[in-house]
C-alpha cells in the first residue's frame, strides 16, 4: 500500500543504498482498502517494516527474529542468523518515510535512528537501521558493531 500511495504499479525494482547496496523487486495484489489504511503516517511505518524484513534477509545472513520490547532496548527488531542458538545477534532500526521534503529526508531519518540506537546499552552488538521512502522509491541501509 505504501508503494501504491506514491503511484507505484507492482512489481517496482527498488535501488537499495548506503552499507549494502543492490536493487530488490517487490510484487503486490492491488489491496482491499475498505475500513482500514487510512492513516499515510501508519501506512509508511508497516510499509517499511515489510520492506526492511526483506531487504535484511536478501542482502544479509541475518533474519527477524521478534520485535524489541517497547522499553529500555532503543531499537525495533533483533535479529538472528538462522539456526543460531542464540538469535539475538545484531539489532534492527526501522522508518518509513512517504516522500522526502524539507528535513525529512533518508539520510536525516538515518542519523536519527544511528543516534537513538548508539545511545543503547548494548554497544558491541552489530546494529542495522533501514530507512525506506515510498516516492523514489530508496532504502538506504547503515551498519555499525
Amino acid at each position: 500500500m505504501a508503494f501504491e500511495d506514491q503511484g507505484h504499479i507492482s512489481p517496482i525494482v527498488m535501488k537499495v543504498t548506503g552499507h549494502l547496496v543492490g536493487k530488490v523487486q517487490f510484487e503486490w495484489q492491488k489491496p482491499d482498502r475498505r475500513g482500514s489504511w487510512k492513516d499515510a503516517k501508519r501506512i509508511a511505518e508497516f510499509g517499511a517494516l515489510a520492506v526492511a524484513c526483506v531487504v535484511i534477509t536478501r542482502l544479509t545472513e541475518y533474519v527477524v527474529v521478534e520485535q524489541s520490547p517497547a522499553s529500555g532496548t532503543r531499537i525495533d527488531y533483533w535479529l538472528g542468523k538462522g539456526d543460531e542458538i542464540n538469535p539475538f545477534t545484531a539489532r534492527l532500526e526501522v522508518s518509513g518515510i512517504n516522500a522526502e521534503n524539507g528535513s525529512n529526508t533518508v539520510d536525516a531519518r538515518t542519523k536519527q535512528k544511528l543516534k537513538r540506537a548508539s545511545d543503547a546499552k548494548m554497544k558491541g552488538t552489530p546494529l542495522f537501521t533501514v530507512v525506506t521512502e515510498f516516492k523514489t522509491p530508496v532504502s538506504k541501509i547503515a551498519y555499525r558493531k
